[in-house]
């Protein structure tokens, strides 16, 4: 894959990877990790509230009541276009 080849070819460029599976699956530990590659020094407690935060259904519930108007666009009715269902392996929703 093409940025495969970025990263090998720029071994001094700090890249960081997530899988959605592995997120889904343990979301804080995740957190964890992203904290720690940044850098950011954020208590364990603090990456625990942003994985709750990042949960999925509440998410989808804040975009669809903070939406500014140029987002607008994505909803269809009350459905959002831009979400899918969360899940893994949810290619074909």
């Amino acid at each position: 894959m093409e940025w495969q080849n970025g990263i090998e070819d720029n071994p001094d460029v700090p890249f960081y990877t997530c899988v959605f599976e592995e997120m889904k699956l343990n979301p804080e530990e995740g957190v964890k990790k992203l904290n720690q590659f940044l850098g950011t020094g954020c208590s364990e407690e603090l990456c625990e509230q942003i994985a709750d935060a990042c949960n999925f259904t509440k998410m989808k519930q804040a975009k669809k009541n903070t939406a500014p108007p140029m987002v607008n666009a994505l909803f269809k009715g009350n459905k959002i276009a831009f979400y899918r269902k969360g899940e893994v392996r949810d290619m074909k929703n």
